[in-house]
């Protein structure tokens, strides 16, 4: 399982996709609005979600 941090950015991120398509400017405007520091979140997902067990 992901640390909660990364979990509210999956969701944030997830979410952001009914207010804007795709992973446009605006897109990413909505996802950090909602995770302010999403870029240190969506890096970190990237370092840890290799090794997650689903």
């Amino acid at each position: 399982m992901a640390p909660p941090a990364l979990i509210d950015y999956i969701v944030a991120h997830e979410l952001a996709h009914l207010r804007a398509r795709g992973h446009t400017a605006e897109y990413w405007a909505v996802v950090a609005q909602a995770i302010p520091d999403y870029k240190a979140r969506r890096t970190r997902l990237r370092e840890v979600g290799p090794r997650l067990r689903l």
